[in-house]
């Protein structure tokens, strides 16, 4: 059961609600806005283009990403500035980035709001945590793997697990039951034209041309959906105990001068310790600057209206903990951190590059590519043919969700220059389709033993047909043979850009006449 607040010395009664939500209730609106934009963003990040704002922006307000793909590749990304607001804006403020911004705290805020409508009020907190300082324990271990020159901000970075997860998930399973819905409206009504028109008018701005699927997206959303879970155990369980971007923030915001004051509070009323998401308030009514998201829950539940956030001269901070639990000491901080990071680049070392995999065009070489990559989805998502799908295991471990080619599902558009335009960290450097054209993806190959024309002396010229390069990258041969002219394809390597739309189209079946093979190692 929850303590219950102690009346004060002349016996007055607290009364529950009387606080002052103005700013916890301005905090929330201001979240669910911020949420429901970068959503927009997301969803709009589609072909065609049509006007939307680059959610790369997104990634680079993040320094936890920033940092660690600038590290690894000892390069300076333009991300960098957005990323150098962040910490500033944290330093003065506060940890508002994962209160206000942050999409997976959102989405974990919402979670714990209906496990309160379905449950019961949880128990009294405690006092903060002594294992709160575990989330620096991946931090500092992803900066050291980047110091070595590996990059693994991809595996936990809170943005970058939501955004995958949308991208991947949300957004396909949304946009192809909105599609299905009004297909099938159009048609119980008769095909009614201003439904149809409707339609018309959704696919060219809300909705994608297609509903694209991905590979074990599955294990993406596994990834997710754990997160939430663990708000089931504890309010914002990540953001107390994981979160490697929050420990960041944590430490730029721990000399504050924004902060919280609570002074004549009445000892053990507990009330806001109780309601605080992140654990940060003591027993005494103190708290924990660098642990609070700035929620302003403190202020609205405080029965006695003492509670108040402001600029205030920085004081001495009493480090007293009383709660129980294992302590962080510094030696076993520094071991268990670069315990962490000499596994991360281990098995980068045994995983090795992955070799054979077609990457999108205007790609980095394969070692900066997964270094600077960081397996936002971005790119996958923006393909207006599906073609760009999650790594999985078989392409080695190093490797894994990075962006391959898949030219069994989809193919490379001639004039399309998406993928670079969304990429955050430059792992596909921005280009314009006439760079694109000067590129090889990749090289094709044609298989005599399959190919219609050489195998069975069936004439079949699909592949010149669809090939886009002005000057036809797949020539044909004329051959006379019983009377029959033949037109026998070959590859000019001079001008193929390894597109794939040749095996997408090719008609033998199950296993391609054409095959695109990568072009040496992008060493």
């Amino acid at each position: 059961m929850r303590e219950p607040a102690v009346p004060d010395s002349n016996g007055k009664q607290p009364r529950a609600g009387t606080g002052r939500p103005g700013l916890a209730a301005f905090r929330r609106a201001a979240q669910i806005s911020s949420f429901s934009l970068l959503a927009f963003i997301i969803w709009n990040t589609k072909y065609p283009p049509g006007s939307f704002i680059n959610p790369d922006f997104l990634f680079k307000l993040d320094p936890f990403v920033m940092l660690s793909a600038s590290i690894a590749e000892r390069v300076l990304l333009p991300g960098l500035a957005l990323s150098a607001a962040t910490l500033a804006v944290t330093a003065m403020f506060g940890r508002i980035f994962c209160g206000f911004i942050c999409p997976l705290g959102a989405i974990m805020d919402f979670t714990s709001w209906i496990k309160k409508l379905v449950f019961k009020r949880p128990a009294s907190e405690p006092e903060p945590s002594p294992f709160r300082h575990l989330k620096y324990i991946p931090l500092a271990a992803v900066m050291a793997a980047a110091l070595f020159g590996h990059q693994f901000s991809w595996m936990i970075d809170p943005v970058t697990i939501f955004v995958r997860s949308f991208s991947m998930n949300v957004h396909p399973l949304a946009n192809g039951a909105i599609d299905r819905s009004m297909e099938g409206l159009i048609k119980l009504s008769g095909y009614n034209e201003s439904i149809d028109a409707l339609y018309n008018a959704m696919r060219e701005s809300i909705l994608s041309q297609s509903s694209p699927s991905f590979p074990h997206s599955g294990t993406i959303l596994a990834v997710f959906l754990a997160v939430l879970v663990l708000v089931f155990v504890k309010r914002r369980l990540w953001c107390r105990y994981l979160c490697p971007l929050g420990a960041l923030l944590a430490i730029f915001a721990r000399k504050t001068p924004y902060a919280r004051t609570a002074e004549g509070c009445r000892e053990n009323c507990r009330a806001c310790r109780n309601d605080c998401r992140m654990n940060a308030i003591r027993g005494d009514g103190s708290y924990l600057p660098e642990e609070c998201v700035l929620c302003f829950d403190c202020i609205g539940t405080c029965p006695w209206q003492k509670t108040s956030f402001g600029f205030r001269l920085p004081g001495p901070r009493a480090e007293k903990m009383t709660g129980g639990g294992t302590t962080m000491t510094r030696n076993r901080f520094l071991a268990s951190a670069s315990t962490l990071a000499i596994c991360l680049m281990d098995c980068r070392a045994f995983a090795g590059a992955p070799e054979g995999l077609l990457r999108p065009p205007s790609s980095l070489p394969e070692e900066k590519f997964l270094n600077r990559c960081i397996r936002c989805g971005n790119c996958m998502k923006v393909c207006p043919t599906n073609f760009i799908h999650p790594a999985d295991l078989s392409s080695g471990l190093s490797g894994i969700w990075s962006p391959r080619l898949n030219t069994a599902i989809g193919y490379c558009e001639y004039n399309c220059d998406l993928c670079g335009r969304v990429c955050p960290t430059g792992a596909i450097e921005a280009f314009l389709p006439a760079t694109k054209w000067k590129k090889k993806i990749g090289m094709a190959e044609i298989d005599k033993s399959l190919c219609l024309p050489w195998a069975k002396g069936e004439n079949c010229i699909v592949c010149e047909e669809h090939c886009p390069v002005p000057e036809k990258a797949v020539k044909l041969n004329k051959k006379t043979a019983g009377g029959v002219r033949l037109y026998l394809p070959r590859i000019d390597a001079d001008l193929c850009i390894g597109c794939a739309i040749c095996e997408f189209k090719c008609p033998v079946k199950p296993k391609k006449a054409v095959i695109i093979k990568p072009v040496g190692s992008r060493k």
